[in-house]
């Protein structure tokens, strides 16, 4: 409850109007990085609870899909590195949310028994690389739409409501398996509020964009 009041009351200077009414360019960023990182560590957190309590898998395997992520992860980020100068970033966002909602339906598939457990890893690799690139083309936006007497404050900005939105789906998945039983429509659950973080999200993402004076009429 504590904690509850004061996001009740910080929010509000994180998430301004501007944030919250999707203004194309950084103030879009901010929301559509709080749902990015909502539906991505709404399931990372728990995979390797699924592999090894619910699939019988060893510990190492169980932490083989984060080390696919992180690599991919890395990989997106370096694509995108490459395309800055010419990429639309509102495009290349939206490529890394469904990327994202591929590998997250690909992760409830696996709580299944009669699919192989290494569908976990070819999805979250998929993840991996949506992430690398939605949360890149973010940061670059929100780098090039900021003016400079403000860019600290608000790149700051999007780091805080990232490791925020981390904090925050971590604990709302915690709170599902302490709920929910069984451990299988827990993990389900879990991955439905990942999809609709992720949905919202791409939606959001189409407001990243803000044409370049040569492509206004």
């Amino acid at each position: 409850l504590g904690g509850l009041l004061l996001l009740v009351l910080a929010l509000p200077r994180v998430l301004t109007n501007e944030a919250l009414r999707v203004v194309p360019g950084a103030p879009a960023a901010v929301l559509t990085m709080v749902l990015l990182s909502l539906g991505f560590f709404a399931v990372e957190p728990f995979i390797p609870l699924l592999l090894i309590e619910l699939r019988g898998q060893s510990i190492a395997f169980g932490g083989l899909p984060l080390t696919a992520a992180a690599i991919t992860w890395t990989t997106g980020a370096w694509v995108m590195e490459r395309r800055a100068a010419s990429a639309n970033r509102s495009h290349v966002a939206r490529i890394g949310f469904v990327l994202i909602a591929i590998g997250v339906g690909l992760v409830a598939a696996a709580i299944q028994p009669n699919v192989p457990a290494a569908v976990a890893l070819l999805a979250w690799g998929f993840a991996g690389l949506g992430m690398g690139l939605a949360f890149t083309s973010m940061q670059l936006v929100t780098m090039e739409q900021s003016p400079s007497e403000t860019l600290g404050r608000a790149t700051s900005t999007l780091q805080l409501v990232h490791t925020g939105a981390i904090a925050l789906a971590a604990g709302i998945g915690g709170a599902i398996l302490a709920k929910v039983t069984p451990l299988p429509q827990a993990l389900l659950a879990q991955d439905a509020l990942a999809i609709a973080a992720l949905v919202l999200g791409f939606l959001c993402a189409g407001r990243l964009h803000v044409p370049r004076r040569a492509d206004r009429p």
